[in-house]
């Protein structure tokens, strides 16, 4: 009887393994709600059960439902979340809104536990390292932002973008003008379509960090 039980919770716990190592898509059903943050910075949750909720982001930018979000999709959806940002409607994200937006609209941008936990590097980096894409001085070499250790946003979106909407402040004077946003919305597209297609579909993402820890959901016997 006891070798019996046993050889059930070795059978159960092969079946448990079977399931996360199955081969997953962008529409697998997880476990436990997550969170996905867009290339622009807007948060999606999800749903235990639910695929990972950067389905939702997908379907809600792909304007014209073609399967494919090409880069003036991508950056009209930017633009709408510009509009979100900008609370008092002066075409201008300031540093309170970005304040507001950093605790109350995805408090989650400002930690870094996930990055510490999840793959044991330093999560102590300042977001204008990220925006550094040219480097130094001459000779060196250029600081590429999958480079960088993960914080904030970079464990829950396809780019390591610690802060994706301060990282627009082109300036660094705490106003982020339309054309700033849209500006970081195209140097995210690009970094995107690794291709250079004119457009990414859903297949072609990246999962996250946080995606990659979540557990599929089980399936019901």
């Amino acid at each position: 009887m006891v070798k019996f039980a046993v050889g059930m919770i070795l059978v159960s716990m092969l079946a448990a393994d079977a399931v996360s190592a199955a081969p997953r898509s962008q529409l697998t059903p997880l476990r436990d709600s997550e969170l996905f943050i867009s290339p622009c910075g807007e948060p999606f949750r999800s749903k235990a059960g639910d695929p990972y909720p950067v389905v939702a982001w997908f379907q809600k930018a792909d304007a014209n439902k073609d399967g494919h979000i090409d880069k003036a999709e991508f950056r009209a959806d930017a633009e709408a979340f510009f509009k979100v940002l900008d609370r008092d409607h002066d075409g201008i994200v300031d540093d309170a809104e970005v304040s507001y937006y950093e605790h109350q609209i995805v408090p989650d941008v400002m930690g870094a536990a996930p990055s510490a936990r999840l793959d044991g590097r330093p999560a102590l980096i300042l977001t204008a390292l990220a925006q550094d894409s040219g480097g130094g001085a001459s000779g060196s070499s250029k600081i590429r932002e999958d480079d960088l250790p993960y914080q904030g946003a970079g464990a829950y979106g396809l780019l390591n973008d610690a802060e994706p909407v301060r990282s627009a402040d082109r300036t660094f004077n705490g106003q982020i003008k339309l054309a700033d946003f849209l500006a970081r919305a195209d140097h995210n597209f690009e970094a995107l379509d690794v291709e250079g297609r004119g457009y990414v579909t859903l297949d072609d993402l990246p999962f996250t960090l946080a995606q990659k820890q979540a557990k599929p959901a089980r399936h019901k016997a």
